[in-house]
């Protein structure tokens, strides 16, 4: 499944990536320390930065490293509580490897 950002979040995207990675060394590092409020805190649910071009909220529900276990696609759709489709990106799509993330579309109930 492909979904493409417009160009300029596309552009915004990279430029975001390529700080992140000069600054904490990897993409990994940075989603643990301005994601996560704790070691604590097993999930986090986020609007997307830099959301896919569709009619849908877009969201990243993280999964703190760790608790990854405690988390399948059942349990997430009941904590987000909500109409949705969620999914995690293929490798090949993927800017951070070692932190489990699914995309979380909203969907609209009146459709």
């Amino acid at each position: 499944m492909v979904y493409l950002r417009n160009l300029d979040n596309f552009q915004d995207y990279e430029v975001h990536k390529k700080i992140s990675k000069e600054l904490m060394g990897n993409m990994e590092s940075y989603v643990k320390l301005n994601v996560f409020d704790s070691s604590w805190c097993g999930h986090v649910i986020q609007k997307n930065r830099f959301p896919y071009i569709t009619k849908f909220p877009h969201y990243v529900f993280w999964i703190q490293p760790g608790y990854e276990k405690f988390y399948d696609e059942e349990r997430i759709k009941k904590i987000i509580n909500k109409r949705c489709k969620i999914w995690l990106s293929p490798i090949d799509e993927k800017s951070i490897f070692t932190i489990k993330h699914y995309q979380v579309f909203l969907l609209n109930l009146k459709e």
